[in-house]
């Protein structure tokens, strides 16, 4: 069964741990409830097969995906195919950014270049010797993704620009099984 027309998917996605993903995906989904009027946040990082969309979110809303951070993991996979929009948290991390670096690399390779191009890059307040990196960040992934936002002040905003979004496209009504590869 297909998504229902009403229902629209975020994804979370950073393949490396320790990336703040999942506190990521839960302000998202908390600045999001300012603004819709239902609004559920999924971890799908342990879940395999993912249920059918219908069952999380049966009618109007948005669906926040939480994904494994692992970057062999399906989850993140299923979720580039699902997603309405993505949101790549990267803090201040050389691993982390080379990791999420990579996945949009990946991404843009295996067919969702306007999924990157369209993805909002959330970084975080930076301590002063970390500037420079911080820097480096913003400037690379600002390259390949529609924003790049400082976390915790930009959730309101990252949700607004979201749904904004949404009004300007329809949503992608397909269903999608789980790439066990």
């Amino acid at each position: 069964m297909s998504r229902p027309a009403g229902v629209r998917v975020v994804v979370v996605a950073n393949v490396e741990p320790g990336a703040g993903k999942s506190a990521a995906a839960r302000a998202l989904h908390d600045a999001l409830r300012g603004y819709a009027s239902e609004v559920v946040l999924w971890d799908c990082s342990g879940t395999l097969p993912p249920p059918p969309l219908h069952t999380i979110l049966p009618r109007e809303g948005v669906v926040v995906v939480d994904t494994g951070s692992e970057p062999g993991s399906s989850s993140w996979k299923w979720g580039a195919r699902v997603a309405d929009r993505l949101v790549i948290p990267v803090p201040v991390d050389r691993q982390a950014a080379r990791s999420a670096a990579l996945m949009i690399q990946w991404m843009a390779a295996h067919g969702f270049g306007r999924l990157v191009g369209d993805a909002i890059t959330v970084t975080e307040r930076h301590r002063r010797r970390d500037r420079v990196l911080a820097g480096l960040i913003g400037s690379h992934f600002g390259k390949y993704t529609s924003e790049v936002a400082v976390a915790p002040e930009a959730w309101p905003a990252v949700a607004a620009t979201i749904l904004n979004g949404f009004a300007d496209r329809a949503p992608r009504n397909i269903a999608v099984p789980l790439d066990r590869t």
